[in-house]
């Protein structure tokens, strides 16, 4: 069953102890009054979770996985759920809302490569109207998204180069406009 090894005062778990979840998970901190108070580590298998907690509610998280994954934020039910930024096992930064476990709506994205994303996600992915820019290349791109992918009508600079029209993952389709310094092309691609 469930055990706790540490200080009581008038019955209650209260100062430092560890309670001991007999699915192999633990609870190691400050106890007041029989709740969590202040930092809280939680041990799972997998994971870290480092939980704060006022008069036993939990008000922030930082989960830390053994793969390198990271999340600070709220959960409910151990799952990723509100505002919270999740750093994946290549150090790369979404930030946004989360509903049950995946990210979705209007998210930040910051690549370790330089990328950075403002716009519509869902499930760690670029999908629906969205702007991107990796400086390093001196690229920007504003239009909508599939997959990570330029999808439907966009505006795309690279360099001096502006393409405006339609993509189809990612390649330039159907009628638009490129201008480059010294000639302009409209029709189709």
């Amino acid at each position: 069953g469930n055990s706790y090894r540490g200080y009581f005062w008038e019955g209650n778990f209260h100062g430092e102890g560890t309670f001991y979840y007999k699915e192999g998970i633990t609870y190691t901190g400050n106890f007041s009054k029989g709740k969590y108070h202040g930092l809280i580590k939680v041990k799972f298998s997998n994971a870290t979770l480092d939980r704060y907690y006022c008069n036993g509610e939990p008000f922030y998280n930082i989960f830390d996985y053994d793969d390198g994954v990271k999340y600070e934020g709220s959960l409910k039910d151990y799952k990723f759920n509100g505002y919270g930024t999740y750093i994946d096992e290549g150090q790369n930064k979404f930030r946004g809302y989360f509903n049950n476990g995946a990210l979705e709506g209007l998210a930040m994205y910051e690549g370790v490569n330089g990328l950075k994303y403002y716009g519509e996600m869902e499930d760690l992915e670029f999908n629906g109207l969205g702007s991107c820019q990796l400086r390093k290349e001196d690229l920007e791109y504003y239009g909508y998204f599939e997959g990570d992918l330029y999808n439907g009508f966009g505006v795309l600079f690279i360099g001096d180069i502006l393409y405006i029209g339609d993509f189809e993952y990612d390649e330039k389709s159907g009628y638009g406009i490129e201008k480059h310094s010294d000639f302009t092309y409209y029709g189709d691609f």
